[in-house]
């Protein structure tokens, strides 16, 4: 006997002596009196017309299941217990929500110092101060601003159908919520060639090389949206080569290449995503996988094998 209960069981002998004692055996009902046994005449009721009865099965109130009953922690065991006649419903299934897509994307930052000068430089002002010996004048210096540029294909259509929501997200919180300081969206299908797309519709056509040219070296990072061919567990040697020299060529303009795989690590062996992670960093779609790729972009090492 744990201590708790052996305190429980001092407690309930202390206080049994308040508690009345319950007879043995249940005391039967005593009969009524005759007089309290007659049944008194209802007066006739005129009837109701047609018009104006109700159904009883619409005015009554409907019965509640024991399921219905029960409250929330029940409701939740009876779920798992019955997985295969019950299921629950999310609003929000996804393996990140928008709150942790919006933080993750706010540490992706180029601050860089530029406009008027607003910002009060502590450290030059008293080193001024020290070499005049009085103050003068404060030492003023531009506000630092965010100036990264966040590049994002998104693979769509095919196996990335079942895809499209978790994509949307990312591509809605990189641009609404992530303060960058520009970000640009083109889509592709399996893999960019010579073309991207504007939008998802295969309308837009840009050319790789305009997409490259008009980014800066020193600010803009790419990160790719796709399974690689994970989804459907196949391996592509055509599809290899081509997606191979389309990052060879954005590594030449670009410093930070990162790659977000919405399929789980355990499905990329044997398939062409396994073979396209050994040229580039590959992680998974969640929270972890996220903040990896942000300090890919950011330019931190990264183990992503």
């Amino acid at each position: 006997m744990t201590p708790r209960q052996s305190l429980l069981r001092s407690w309930l002998n202390k206080f049994k002596k308040f508690i009345p004692k319950l007879p043995d055996k249940p005391l039967k009902p005593q009969p009524l009196a005759e007089e309290q046994q007659t049944i008194p005449e209802t007066p006739e009721q005129t009837p109701i017309p047609p018009s104006y009865q109700v159904d009883k099965l619409e005015s009554a109130e409907p019965e509640l299941s024991p399921e219905v009953a029960l409250d929330m922690d029940d409701v939740v065991e009876l779920a798992k217990t019955k997985t295969r006649d019950k299921f629950l419903l999310y609003s929000d299934y996804l393996p990140l929500t928008k709150r942790e897509m919006k933080q993750t994307w706010r540490y992706l930052r180029r601050p860089i110092r530029e406009g008027p000068l607003v910002e009060l430089d502590v450290t030059a002002t008293i080193e001024n101060i020290i070499q005049n010996g009085f103050f003068l004048n404060p030492v003023l210096v531009p506000q630092r601003l965010n100036r990264v540029e966040l590049v994002l294909l998104l693979d769509v259509d095919g196996s990335m159908v079942a895809f499209h929501s978790l994509g949307d997200r990312i591509k809605e919180t990189a641009i609404r919520g992530g303060r960058l300081g520009a970000s640009r969206v083109y889509y592709f299908h399996n893999c960019p060639v010579d073309y991207v797309y504007g939008s998802a519709g295969y309308s837009q056509v840009v050319r790789v090389e305009e997409m490259l040219s008009g980014l800066s070296p020193n600010r803009a990072c790419l990160l790719i949206f796709s399974d690689a061919g994970a989804a459907r567990g196949g391996y592509s040697e055509d599809r290899l080569e081509l997606t191979h020299r389309f990052l060879h060529q954005c590594q030449q303009r670009l410093r930070y290449l990162v790659w977000v795989n919405p399929v789980p690590r355990e499905r990329w062996e044997m398939t062409t995503a396994g073979e396209i992670a050994k040229f580039i960093p590959m992680f998974e779609c969640d929270r972890l996988g996220l903040q990896n790729a942000v300090k890919v972009l950011r330019g931190n090492l990264v183990n992503h094998s």
